[in-house]
């Protein structure tokens, strides 16, 4: 009895299991100043399989270069695609992440970064069962870093359209996708399917809607940096697209979730009439349209 188990262990040991590839899927435009940083945080991961993925969106500073310099370092891990001309962010994201060859993969801006474990750390909850694993992040400002004002616990999440219209508490920059589970649910080849800067928010709305299990990390294992040429940095602009996502969701957010749907409607009323005092500029358009669709839909 012994000896067979002896046996058996030998074998084990002996066996090499195959580690699922996880790749890391970095769109850029004009990212020279911390593109560095963000492909010295993926090569620093304690995981071993993994590939970069950089997809250059016609940018005109020295970005490629910098990228190119990695390649010259690491170019079994490293690849780099450039566009002839921009087209477009959602477009560049879907075109980076189609590049892409990994069982898993993550969206990470070159402006951010993943802290040291962030793909471990994901891999080793990742089961069959579940479509991403995302986790909590610090928010990078000019005098250090803080942590983010949304929590929520450690755990599961199915069909939580509510929780991220009430929350929004998922992001697209740290979270890992199961490949072959969310391009069952959505068409992956065209995983962002709005061309607005709040294309993440309509992602997982989608993805909710379509019964996605998300696991969430309640630790900070990522930084998301705030500055002056953030993408986000318009918060007029991406309040309107976020409510332009609801909207073309409406219809089933009404019959799934209406009293988180009304609400969020109630608080980006709130949210112009704020905006109206700070910047002293009403949003006119914006204002009715909430009105409309709280009051008569």
């Amino acid at each position: 009895m012994v000896s067979k188990v002896v046996q058996f262990m030998a074998i084990a040991e002996g066996a090499q299991v195959k580690v699922p590839k996880v790749s890391v899927c970095i769109p850029v435009y004009n990212g020279e100043l911390f593109i560095g940083e963000a492909i010295d945080s993926v090569l620093k991961q304690d995981y071993d399989a993994i590939e970069i993925i950089v997809n250059d969106n016609a940018s005109t500073d020295k970005t490629t270069d910098i990228v190119r310099s990695y390649i010259l370092l690491q170019p079994d891990k490293i690849r780099l695609y450039e566009n002839e001309s921009n087209i477009g962010m959602a477009n560049n994201w879907n075109k980076v992440i189609n590049k892409s060859t990994g069982d898993y993969f993550v969206l990470l801006s070159a402006d951010d970064t993943l802290r040291l474990g962030m793909i471990r750390r994901c891999m080793a909850v990742m089961d069959a069962s579940v479509d991403a694993v995302s986790v909590d992040h610090f928010i990078q400002e000019s005098h250090g870093l803080r942590l983010r004002r949304v929590k929520i616990k450690s755990g599961e999440y199915t069909n939580c359209a509510s929780l991220i219209m009430m929350k929004n508490p998922f992001s697209i920059n740290f979270t890992i996708f199961n490949r072959s589970r969310v391009c069952e649910k959505i068409d992956c080849r065209n995983f962002f399917s709005v061309t607005y800067q709040t294309c993440d928010y309509d992602l997982w709305l989608r993805l909710a809607l379509s019964g996605a299990t998300i696991k969430y990390i309640d630790e900070p294992l990522g930084v998301y940096r705030v500055h002056d040429t953030n993408l986000s940095h318009d918060r007029r602009k991406m309040r309107r697209q976020t409510s332009l996502v609801i909207f073309r969701h409406s219809a089933i957010l009404r019959e799934k979730a209406c009293l988180p749907y009304k609400l969020t409607l109630f608080r980006f009323l709130i949210r112009v009439i704020y905006d109206t005092i700070l910047v002293r500029g009403f949003d006119s358009r914006h204002f009715k349209i909430l009105l409309q669709r709280l009051i008569w839909r």
